[in-house]
């Protein structure tokens, strides 16, 4: 019983995105493939924010990442702490032609450079 408490209990917390609001959230959250800088893909939780396109991304790491729409192509992007602790990156980031699911900066040395988000397989 106590194995089986356990399991539940990292279960739930790998599922829950404790990092979004009720009220930022524009539909149900779903798994996803992440690429940060390069990276490899690694697993991450997709949250679709306010109803515009901004959305928020959870790692395995407890890293996340809340990126918000200022106009079509351009976005600020946050580091996010907590549902009401954030910090803006402070440089631009755009979408990128070339790869749709990427959100990518031009500012030289900063982390992250490139934000990718795919579907789950």
């Amino acid at each position: 019983m106590f194995a089986t408490l356990i399991a539940l209990t990292l279960s739930a917390t790998t599922q829950d995105v404790t990092t979004v609001s009720q009220e930022d959230r524009s539909g149900a959250s779903r798994r996803a493939a992440c690429q940060i800088d390069g990276t490899a893909r690694q697993n991450c939780v997709f949250t679709p924010l306010f109803g515009d396109g901004s959305f928020q991304i959870d790692l395995s790491d407890d890293t996340a990442y809340r990126i918000v729409i200022d106009e079509p192509g351009v976005a600020s992007v946050f580091s996010v702490f907590g549902p009401d602790n954030r910090i803006p990156l402070m440089w631009s980031y755009r979408r990128d032609s070339a790869k749709p699911a990427c959100w990518v900066t031009d500012t030289a040395d900063v982390s992250p450079r490139a934000i990718c988000v795919y579907a789950a397989n």
